[in-house]
């Protein structure tokens, strides 16, 4: 069984328009996924040094 091809920002896309709470959930995930990526890709920096 072949497994189908979803468009997930599309699907997000539609939920953040006509959910408000998930808007808002979802805006408060992506600040956090936005401070968390920088010192995530210092740490993996810092770690491949070190080898």
């Amino acid at each position: 069984m072949p497994f189908r091809k979803i468009d997930t920002k599309k699907m997000v896309n539609e939920k953040i328009e006509t959910d408000q709470e998930f808007a808002k959930a979802y805006g408060e995930i992506k600040k956090e996924y936005d401070l968390i990526q920088p010192v995530t890709k210092d740490k993996k920096a810092i770690s491949k040094e070190s080898i």
